[in-house]
């Protein structure tokens, strides 16, 4: 495992330059010793301990212009950092003269439907950025999502698709899979993927959602689940 060098700061006791960004920026700001500072400096990686000068997690783009000209102002060098999955760039850096800016609260998304734009937060994750995309009919082509449910008494498994618009063609292959022969071809079979789901699932309901489709599964695990 690799790790920083944890001599470099003292995780109780703010250096001078941290102490003067607090100064500037007040709560905005954590520094060492602080719940709000080991909250933000441990990264997704957490193979990879952070022991920055002070941490930060504006929450908008005006916090985040005041936060790194304070931490100019004060000394300090600024890392940006998202969810903390890169944090590795970072194991062999001392940054005892560092501000670790956390973008994670980043998370607005605008979406300009007509001229096919998005505005993104620095801390948005790209499942949420596709599903806003979605809803405005921009998300990408065979994008898929998936949820699973377990419980005593049964399981469900939701399939969706945004942006493909595949409800009228399963409600197509749902009419015509009575009509299918065993003897046509591969290419003119229709039907047959949720004929096998409904086979081998207790209920499978189809609908519409949005510009693309779900499918909902359920299989009982116990009689008396069904009623």
């Amino acid at each position: 495992m690799t790790t920083t060098d944890e001599s470099q700061v003292d995780l109780d006791v703010p250096s001078l330059a941290a102490r003067r960004l607090r100064a500037l920026c007040g709560d905005r700001v954590a520094l060492p010793g602080e719940p709000a500072y080991h909250a933000a400096r441990t990264a997704w990686n957490v193979a990879v301990s952070q022991l920055p000068a002070a941490t930060a997690v504006p929450s908008s783009a005006a916090e985040v212009q005041a936060t790194v000209r304070a931490a100019v102002a004060s000394g300090l060098r600024v890392a940006p950092q998202g969810s903390g999955h890169g944090a590795q760039a970072l194991a062999h850096e001392r940054l005892d003269d560092v501000l670790l800016l956390r973008t994670t609260a980043l998370t607005e998304i605008s979406i300009d439907q007509v001229r096919r734009v998005a505005r993104v937060g620095a801390g948005v994750l790209s499942e949420d950025l596709v599903v806003a995309a979605a809803e405005h009919g921009l998300a990408p082509d065979r994008k898929i999502h998936q949820r699973f449910l377990v419980s005593d008494d049964k399981i469900t498994i939701s399939i969706s698709n945004r942006g493909m618009r595949l409800a009228d063609k399963l409600a197509r292959e749902a009419e015509t899979e009575a009509h299918v022969q065993p003897t046509e071809s591969p290419d003119t079979r229709r039907g047959w993927g949720l004929n096998l789901i409904r086979g081998l699932m207790d209920d499978v309901r189809v609908e519409p959602v949005d510009d693309g489709t779900r499918i909902t599964m359920t299989k009982f695990l116990r009689e008396d689940a069904r009623v």
